[in-house]
């Protein structure tokens, strides 16, 4: 039909013809870029049909169309290879990350089980958020209790706790920030260490995570 049309068409309708094939080409293409052989099929059987078709005319532009065709289907070809590459490189690094959250998870969750410190975590406001068994034990305290607590609540009023406060409303890095607990009984202290965590962009606080360790012994021997 392609072949018989294009015999008697002005060459404008010719040439809308070639652009549409194009275009036709080019979406189904994009359509299975991401399965390589199923592309490469595709644009097989597209590319024997359309010569033929040209060829079938006669005239002395169909030859230069069919090396036209070529070049443009040469083209497509070497954007799928580097498309799927991509994709490929892209799934494998999801994967790895993926990998390597699970085994961070895992070894925090371990670490929160069997060490002698405990993780905490506040919002960009300085409240504590979600709260670990173990760390709400040392504090003789119910997770629910502690959440939305301020974290410079659990210290008693000085020098340390105000620089505390300065630290995360500054979206600052710290470490070895030892501090009073407000504990009945016995006077105890924690140490404090703890970077911010960012947008994406880097441009807004989300929240500190940090780690607490009793130096209650080292501050009584000192």
């Amino acid at each position: 039909t392609f072949t018989l049309y294009a015999r008697f068409a002005p060459p404008l309708a010719l040439f809308l013809i070639s652009s549409v094939a194009a275009g036709v080409i080019f979406s189904g293409t994009l359509m299975y870029r991401t399965f390589p052989s199923a592309v490469y099929v595709y644009l097989g059987g597209m590319t024997t049909l359309l010569t033929y078709c040209f060829v079938q005319l006669g005239f002395a532009s169909a030859y230069l169309s069919v090396a036209a065709l070529a070049l443009y289907v040469a083209l497509l070809v070497s954007y799928v290879r580097a498309n799927h590459a991509s994709f490929r490189s892209y799934n494998l690094r999801e994967r790895e990350l993926t990998e390597q959250g699970k085994i961070i998870q895992m070894l925090l969750n371990e670490y929160e089980e069997q060490g002698s410190d405990w993780l905490w975590k506040v919002n960009h406001k300085g409240l504590l958020r979600d709260i670990s068994p173990r760390f709400a034990a040392a504090l003789n305290a119910s997770a629910e209790e502690l959440d939305g607590m301020p974290l410079v609540d659990l210290f008693k009023p000085c020098s340390e706790s105000r620089q505390l406060m300065r630290f995360i409303e500054g979206g600052r890095p710290f470490r070895n920030l030892t501090l009073p607990l407000k504990t009945p009984g016995a006077q105890k202290w924690w140490m404090l260490s703890a970077r911010p965590e960012s947008s994406n962009n880097g441009t807004m606080l989300i929240s500190f995570r940090g780690v607490a360790t009793d130096v209650t012994a080292a501050k009584q021997a000192e």
